[in-house]
């Protein structure tokens, strides 16, 4: 009896494991409407949430495994909140986004693995913000060891009542500065660094506050690099 019970016992487990292989084998990845969506951020939005609805095939499931972004600024979630979807079902992907630090345009992308799926599934959000202040660059470069020369941001200011009012730069003493205001609300700022910033790497923030009605405005981060 023992010699027939375990032969059962073998039988029934390498069923299960042929039935479970064969299940996983069957799931594929869900239909999106959507693999790009363009969202237009309010002036002073600090969350933006985005949904990309989908549906599961029938005759399919759908095993959710990891996800990944380009950006930390995101959390992504499952409505409902689920791993594992059957035939037919619909389902939401939702992308929590902070949004508060973008200072212009921005394209933002999401990939999602599933069982059985080598390849990811990518989905992009393409941010379009408004703005009152536009600059650039938003970051300068110098290499270790050459001569220190000037480099210029420009600013241009939508609104003729907007200015910029104060500079603010971490650490202090590696670059000197200076703020030149020009025709048609638009400024020049000349950074330089000092002889002693030259000889190795490093990375300040320089600072730009402004009275812009948009709130991610109101403080403009510039960033400052010697590199080897």
């Amino acid at each position: 009896m023992n010699l027939i019970g375990n032969f059962r016992f073998l039988l029934s487990f390498f069923c299960f494991l042929f039935f479970f292989d064969f299940a996983s084998a069957e799931a594929k990845i869900p239909l999106f409407q959507d693999f790009h969506k363009e969202v237009f951020l309010p002036k002073d939005a600090i969350y933006q949430v985005v949904d990309f609805p989908f549906l599961v095939k029938k005759g399919e499931s759908v095993v959710f495994r990891a996800s990944r972004s380009d950006c930390s600024c995101v959390q992504v979630d499952f409505v409902p909140r689920k791993k594992v979807w059957s035939s037919g079902e619909e389902g939401i992907l939702r992308a929590t986004f902070r949004v508060d630090r973008f200072l212009g345009d921005e394209i933002k992308e999401i990939l999602l693995w599933f069982r059985n799926e080598g390849f990811p599934v990518r989905l992009q959000v393409e941010f379009k913000v408004s703005r009152e202040i536009l600059f650039a660059p938003q970051k300068l470069e110098w290499k270790v060891g050459e001569i220190p020369q000037k480099k210029k941001i420009e600013f241009s200011l939508k609104n003729s009542d907007i200015s910029l009012n104060k500079l603010r730069i971490s650490p202090k003493n590696r670059f000197s500065y200076t703020l030149q205001k020009m025709p048609k609300g638009k400024y020049h700022l000349w950074v330089l660094p000092e002889i002693s910033t030259m000889k190795k790497p490093s990375l300040s923030v320089l600072n730009v506050f402004t009275d812009s009605s948009i709130s991610r405005e109101k403080k403009l981060p510039i960033f400052l690099s010697i590199k080897r």
